[in-house]
């Protein structure tokens, strides 16, 4: 019997734990107000965490057509993704929700120069080259 305290004490301790991990925040954080940036001030502010950049799903590899969704949205003081607005989509809305969810998952660290951890509100265009020819139509086409 005393040699199932220890186990029984470890898994209550484990189930404790578990409740008391922080839920993923649903309201953002600002400690300032917004500011809105273009995309290539971003890096001054916000830096991507790399191993929050997710792949696209494999109906999105190569073998379709090219898609490109445009999307205006804001970090937070936290460095999460909210407030995701579609700027644009081509050649149809079929990416938008994967675009979405990918850009939502991406954590943000501050940059060198953003200490005090300023929201920013910018846009970014997720392209994705699902054939072999590439998107060259569709680099042109974001940076008109």
């Amino acid at each position: 019997m005393n040699s199932k305290l220890p186990i029984g004490l470890i898994v209550g301790l484990v189930l404790v734990a578990a409740c008391a991990a922080p839920e993923p925040q649903t309201q953002p954080t600002y400690r300032s107000p917004v500011i809105e940036i273009s995309p290539n001030n971003l890096g001054q502010y916000w830096v991507v965490d790399k191993s929050t950049v997710s792949r696209p799903p494999s109906r999105f590899r190569p073998g379709g057509p090219c898609q490109m969704v445009k999307l205006a949205y804001t970090i937070d003081s936290q460095g999460q993704v909210f407030d995701i607005e579609v700027i644009d989509s081509f050649p149809n809305e079929s990416f938008v929700p994967t675009a979405k969810r990918i850009l939502r998952a991406r954590q943000f660290k501050p940059g060198e120069d953003n200490p005090e951890r300023i929201p920013v509100r910018t846009v970014s265009t997720e392209l994705l080259q699902l054939s072999s020819a590439g998107c060259g139509h569709l680099r042109r086409r974001q940076q008109g």
